[in-house]
Order: C-alpha cells, then sequence, then structure tokens
C-alpha cells in the first residue's frame, strides 16, 4: 500500500478522513518504525476510544497516522485504562500535536458548543481565522520540519494574548489555518484587537532546524461575531469569516479583513 505522500496530499485525506473518525492525528513518526497498521485504545472524551495508527512519509519525513473512533460497548477496554492514562489521553485529544495549541476536535465540541449558552446569558462571541500566507512555498523552500517550526511558532503568537482558560482560546484547525474565539466580544472588537497586535508581531521565525535560518511571513486574517449572524452556530460563523478570509487571501493577504469597508 502506498503511504508517502506530499503536505497537500495530507491535508486532502486528513479532511476526508475527518468526516468519518472522530479525530486525526499526524504525531512524529520512527524511519525504523513497520509498515503494518497498530490497533489499541486511549481513554476519550466520552468513553473509551480505539485507535488506530499506522506509519506514513509525508514530505519525505517519517509520521504516525493514528485515526480515532469512539467503542461502542466497551466496558472491558474502558477497565483496563488507568486515571493516570485517561488523565494522558484526555489532555491528547485536545491538543494539537504539533503547536501545542488547542485542536480542531476541542474547537468543535467544546469551545463552539458553547456559544450559543454564552450569547442567550448576554454574552457576545466573536470569532477568527489565522491563516499563514503562502504556506506551501515556505514547505517547497524550507522543507517540512522548517514549515512544521513556523507553525508552531505562529501558534505561539497568538496564544499570548488569546489563551485564557475556556473563553479565549486559540486552536489549530488544519494545516496552517487556525481560529481564535473570544467571549464576550463582537466582531468589532476582535478585529480591532486583531489588527493592532498584528502590527506589532515579529513576523520572522528563526529556524532552528538544519543550519539556523530567517523565516519571514505574513498572516491573513478575518473575524465574524454572533451579533452578525442569524443562528449562532459555528457553521454559519465560519462561512462568513471563511468567505471574509478568502478575500483579504485574494487582496495579497498580510492583514485582517476589513468588516466594516464599504463595497
Amino acid at each position: 500500500m502506498e503511504r508517502k505522500f506530499t503536505s497537500v496530499e495530507m491535508a486532502e485525506l486528513t479532511a476526508q478522513l475527518e468526516k468519518i473518525f472522530d479525530a486525526v492525528e499526524l504525531a512524529d513518526g520512527d524511519a525504523k518504525a513497520g509498515e503494518g497498521f497498530a490497533l489499541g485504545y486511549a481513554a476519550g472524551m466520552n468513553g473509551t476510544d480505539c485507535v488506530l495508527s499506522c506509519p506514513v512519509e509525508v514530505g519525505g519525513v517519517p509520521r504516525t497516522l493514528r485515526l480515532y473512533g469512539a467503542v461502542s460497548g466497551a466496558a472491558q477496554a474502558e477497565d483496563a485504562v488507568s486515571e493516570r492514562e485517561r488523565e494522558l489521553y484526555r489532555d491528547d485529544l485536545i491538543r494539537d500535536f504539533l503547536s501545542g495549541a488547542y485542536n480542531r476536535r476541542y474547537w468543535e465540541t467544546v469551545f463552539c458548543k458553547k456559544i450559543g449558552a454564552h450569547v442567550a446569558s448576554g454574552e457576545p462571541v466573536a470569532v477568527a481565522l489565522v491563516k499563514i500566507d503562502n504556506y506551501a512555498e515556505v514547505v517547497r523552500t524550507h522543507g517540512q520540519p522548517v514549515a512544521d517550526q513556523l507553525v508552531c511558532y505562529v501558534a505561539n503568537l497568538w496564544k499570548k494574548f488569546y489563551d485564557e482558560g475556556s473563553e479565549k482560546v486559540v486552536c489549530r484547525l488544519a494545516g496552517a489555518t487556525y481560529a481564535v474565539g473570544c467571549v464576550g466580544a463582537e466582531e468589532i472588537d476582535l478585529e480591532n484587537q486583531m489588527r493592532v497586535l498584528y502590527q506589532k508581531m515579529n513576523l520572522v521565525c528563526l529556524s532552528t532546524v538544519g543550519m539556523m535560518c530567517r523565516v519571514p511571513f505574513t498572516l491573513s486574517m478575518a473575524c465574524a461575531g454572533t451579533e452578525e449572524v442569524e443562528s449562532k452556530v459555528w457553521p454559519e460563523l465560519y462561512a462568513l469569516c471563511d468567505g471574509r478570509l478568502r478575500q483579504q487571501a485574494a487582496a495579497g493577504g498580510n492583514g485582517v479583513y476589513d468588516a466594516n469597508k464599504k463595497v
């Protein structure tokens, strides 16, 4: 079975697998790992998860692809997991393996599920999509390990400001795209905050992979708020935010989309 992928091919495969499995993770791999599939169990958010792992190669780098799915009627498997393992796996399930930020699973199953409740209690919620411009070019020019370091660097830039409990969060959705969530803010609040923060950011990642090198980059960003949509749910906020992000990228990226500009 062919298990060698480019970064783009793996991103497309991950998107398809996420439609079937509860969570998909691409972890660091062992170049000497066998070629077969490995079956294991992990403590999930709501019980025991079955974990299917297999070695893959992404951009010439050994990785391990892990697929998570809830086990039905798994009382015996549940008993086999210690409390310490539950704690470790529970944290693993909501954290991005590469950047340490929250992952898509946490974003969709925890943060976004509470949006309606926040609005009902009188708290608006603003969200943002952040994307590294020309990420594929970074991979081609510097290689995947350096691109991975850039992914971590950008996540840490935003975590300095939006990593406060469950009301200010930074999540890595996929590849070079992140989501920022802020409870108690409207679209214009988050947009203005991010614009000011972006102007002060150091947009050069100093890579320590191989020969030290400087990797300049820019970001495209777009915000949306619950006051702008009829249904206070993530899919509708995402559609609005993603459309704005695409417009910002088409205009050259490197900035925050102005939601109040006259078209």
